[in-house]
């Protein structure tokens, strides 16, 4: 483990060697960038509420480096995540002391909840989500998570709910509004706001291949030859959905002779038309949906189980996915009756989208409006967890 390319940055905070954790009242673990982005979200939230200590870790390198942008700004602690080895766990409770533990959306670790029982430290499950193989493997230790349930689980869903129950117990289930609605402001916004304005020529369609996963990587490849043998002067943008998968696009892209530049290398340097454009920094992909005619979220193409695709709404264009979106189940299916988001079959038909939405483009004012009536009932769920959490800080 020590030499995973993974696992070895922070190796000092997750074996808690040589590296302790600070005191916090609240100490919150988000697993990747999509819960970093969850964790900000809440802590901002309950930022509201008084003069908190809040501590997040995160898995990933991606998470903690997201974590360390808003730093100095909410006045946070970060860390790694610790291994979740029973001793391990029991130490870092210990050195933080939180007066809560919250765990995002669908972890479940075993020294973690056992440590958090031991220690009286109560622990909230909150935007819980459980998928239906996730339960089958975990209720092979059914005994253990009866001994050790958290105090509380928010889930997203009925069935998330359902499913919890029948690992925890009914007693400690509840249901709550999935906190990425609360996340999602529809607004317009104009380009002239948008920091990518000049790295994205108006006069040039623009698509974007958002989150793309490493299952999905050959279709996307397709994808892009066909777009650029229909439309010469299409730029596209590529988003991997991990950073660590840049390199293997290099390859891929170089092998089919497909002209691409990173992102990295561009601040200075407009897109030409015919350019794939590799973006290997993170945090901009909602500024590049902001500029685009046509956009495909990833995740979803292969059996992955799908990526947030509530984002490109905001900005008034319509998302396609594919077929595999098992994680956002909890969207539901209005949004596609509604015509806020189209689900392709197979990569060509998401070609075909894909250029339909070039060539017919939908007027962006009319998608917003539709999308903030859409969003207005399904928003409310960060403050529900928000009292949770203080009435579990109030009570200690």
């Amino acid at each position: 483990m020590r030499f995973s390319a993974r696992l070895k940055e922070g190796w000092a905070q997750r074996t808690l060697k040589g590296s302790s954790l600070r005191r916090a009242d609240i100490w919150i673990q988000a697993a990747s960038v999509g819960e970093a982005y969850l964790a900000l979200h809440l802590v901002r939230a309950l930022k509201e509420q008084g003069d908190i200590k809040v501590l997040i870790t995160s898995s990933t390198s991606q998470g903690v480096g997201l974590l360390a942008e808003a730093k100095e700004h909410l006045s946070l602690e970060i860390a790694y995540f610790p291994f979740d080895l029973p001793g391990i766990m029991s130490k870092a409770l210990a050195h933080v002391r939180p007066k809560v533990m919250v765990v995002l959306e669908a972890e479940l670790w075993p020294g973690l909840f056992a440590a958090s029982s031991g220690l009286s430290i109560p622990l909230l499950i909150v935007n819980g989500r459980l998928s239906p193989s996730s339960l089958r493997g975990h209720l092979l230790l059914k005994g253990f998570w009866r001994k050790y349930p958290p105090e509380k689980v928010l889930a997203v869903s009925s069935e998330d709910a359902e499913r919890y129950s029948r690992l925890f117990g009914e007693r400690v289930v509840d249901t709550m509004n999935n906190m990425k609605f609360d996340r999602v402001s529809i607004q317009a916004g104009g380009q002239e706001e948008n920091p990518l304005k000049n790295l994205i020529p108006a006069s040039w369609p623009f698509v974007v291949l958002g989150s793309i996963r490493k299952e999905e990587e050959a279709g996307i490849q397709y994808v892009i030859k066909r777009l650029r043998t229909e439309r010469k002067e299409l730029v596209i943008g590529l988003f991997p959905r991990h950073m660590h998968r840049v390199g293997a696009w290099e390859k891929r892209l170089s092998k089919a002779q497909i002209p691409y530049k990173l992102r990295s290398q561009m601040d200075k340097a407009p897109a030409r038309p015919g350019m794939v454009i590799l973006w290997d920094k993170l945090g901009e992909l909602g500024q590049a949906y902001g500029l685009s005619q046509a956009v495909f979220v990833g995740g979803s193409l292969r059996p992955c189980g799908g990526q947030n695709f509530l984002e490109p709404l905001t900005h008034g264009v319509v998302p396609n996915v594919g077929p595999h979106l098992d994680n956002f189940q909890w969207i539901g299916p209005e949004i596609f009756t509604l015509g806020l988001a189209r689900q392709v079959k197979n990569k060509e038909e998401l070609v075909h989208c894909l250029l339909k939405d070039l060539s017919e483009p939908r007027n962006p004012q009319e998608v917003l409006d539709l999308a903030r009536t859409y969003l207005r009932g399904r928003q409310g769920g960060t403050q529900q967890a928000c009292s949770e959490i203080m009435k579990r800080i109030s009570q200690r």
